[in-house]
């Protein structure tokens, strides 16, 4: 088992400065698409105000990425229950994340949903109403985020046949329960 201090993990929002960062260009998380998003789009996309991308730096290596944007969530019924008269609610989507495959075992996937579970929640505390944190899940990568306490998403919006598994997490939920 590999123990790692806090103190040699560094989470910034990129800048063009990671652009030439030595692990860039070689990053790899073994899905082509996310590597492709990584090294081509998420930078121009943030320039642009379609997303925010943090970097998680491993003793000063480019380790894993995140990407967020602002998102809705439809609800159901069911799920509204008494709690929401709206439909639609206010989300942060993690868009993209990306752990590259030598730092496998250091579970910085996890770490960067936690940090964006944080950002979520510091948002809705100083600035603006937000409920949720969402993400489309990968075949295969459901039950990793149900593990970090996401639900999948049940209104029938979300539920048509693709790649993709919607998810949600209520960034509220158990705070207020006494």
């Amino acid at each position: 088992m590999i123990i790692m201090s806090p103190r040699s993990v560094n989470i910034v929002r990129m800048d063009e400065r990671d652009l030439n960062e030595p692990g860039f260009e070689t990053f790899d998380c073994g899905n082509e698409v996310t590597n492709t998003f990584f090294k081509t789009e998420c930078y121009n996309e943030q320039q642009a105000g379609l997303n925010v991308t943090y970097i998680l730096y491993y003793n000063g290596q480019l380790a894993a990425f995140v990407s967020i944007c602002a998102d809705t969530l439809t609800l159901t019924e069911e799920e509204r229950g008494e709690e929401f008269a709206r439909k639609i609610v206010p989300a942060l989507k993690i868009a993209q994340l990306g752990r590259d495959l030598q730092f496998r075992e250091l579970q910085f996937g996890r770490v960067l949903v936690n940090e964006m579970l944080r950002v979520a929640f510091n948002i809705y505390d100083a600035h603006l109403g937000i409920r949720y944190v969402t993400l489309d899940a990968i075949a295969g990568r459901v039950e990793y985020y149900e593990s970090l306490g996401f639900t999948v998403n049940t209104d029938r919006k979300y539920t048509k046949k693709n790649a993709y598994t919607s998810m949600r997490r209520d960034i509220l939920a158990g705070l207020y329960e006494e």
